[in-house]
């Protein structure tokens, strides 16, 4: 291919790549789980790979033109989706490494192209994980959340209404669990660029290791189906636990458009995973 068909197919590539960017910033779902955060992770690879300073200080600037886009200069909107501006961050960060790859060198092509494939696995497993999430209500639609829930009380007393009652209560506490619950994708990142400097002895491949946990966990779903005390007592949890004395040890039957994701916890899977690697890895 001659150079300027190269340069051209680059400038098409380069316009086919701003549009997915300006569509994305304009329609896609905020309240998507787990989006913003994972988007947000693309911001850490660019910062750990890119060596091009005008990326870096162009990507806030792109960020803030595609949430005006969004939002306007309505500024009630920018408060109340706070929380989901790491979606811009990221989406420019994805534009200015894809740009990267389409007109990097040939001996900087391998590691820009890798660079990009690990900024958009994160998004990429986040939208696959609601999909398989989205069909376990239907393939389960009775759980054993009654079962589970007898059992907790059998301990004396009912751990999940008391760890949900001290997060309402202390505000400041159920604040930074949510935002760990949350940005577990953005700690995988960091935890994965920092490493990989690290010697092939100690070098966890995280991203492999947190892909099989996750398929694990699925599997184990189909196993043991169950949402979570949340979904079986709405209007009483955190609050007030139901006696188990009078609760049937019978299955439940709950909304099909509620994940059967209580057991395992891949959050917990996943934090645990963080702390044994980062050790490894001496992070």
């Amino acid at each position: 291919m001659s150079t300027a068909l190269k340069l051209v197919a680059a400038w098409l590539l380069t316009a086919v790549l701003a549009a997915e960017t300006l569509f994305m910033a304009t329609h896609a779902r905020l309240d998507f789980p787990f989006l913003a955060p994972a988007l947000l992770g693309a911001v850490v690879v660019q910062i750990r790979w890119c060596r091009s300073r005008f990326e870096l200080l162009a990507m806030v600037p792109l960020a803030a033109c595609l949430a005006l886009l969004r939002f306007g200069f309505h500024f009630r909107l920018w408060c109340e989706n706070a929380a989901h501006l790491g979606l811009f961050l990221g989406l420019a960060s994805l534009f200015f490494m894809g740009v990267a790859v389409l007109r990097s060198r040939p001996h900087e092509l391998r590691d820009r192209i890798g660079a990009f494939g690990v900024a958009l696995a994160a998004p990429a497993f986040v939208v696959m994980t609601a999909a398989v999430l989205s069909g376990t209500g239907h393939a389960h639609p009775v759980t054993l959340d009654r079962v589970l829930y007898t059992f907790d009380g059998s301990l004396g007393f009912q751990p999940s209404f008391v760890v949900g009652r001290l997060l309402t209560h202390m505000a400041w506490l159920g604040a930074l669990a949510n935002i760990s619950y949350e940005q577990v994708p953005v700690a995988v990142l960091i935890l994965y660029t920092s490493a990989r400097r690290a010697t092939e002895r100690t070098k966890p491949n995280l991203l492999l290791v947190i892909g099989v946990a996750s398929l694990a966990g699925y599997l184990l779903y189909a196993l043991l189906p169950a949402a979570g005390p949340l979904y079986l007592f709405p209007s009483r949890f955190p609050n007030s636990a139901e006696p188990p004395a009078g609760l049937a040890l019978s299955p439940a039957v709950l909304s099909a458009d509620v994940p059967r994701n209580a057991i395992p916890s891949l959050h917990m899977a996943w934090a645990v995973l963080l702390c044994w690697n980062a050790r490894r890895s001496a992070l």
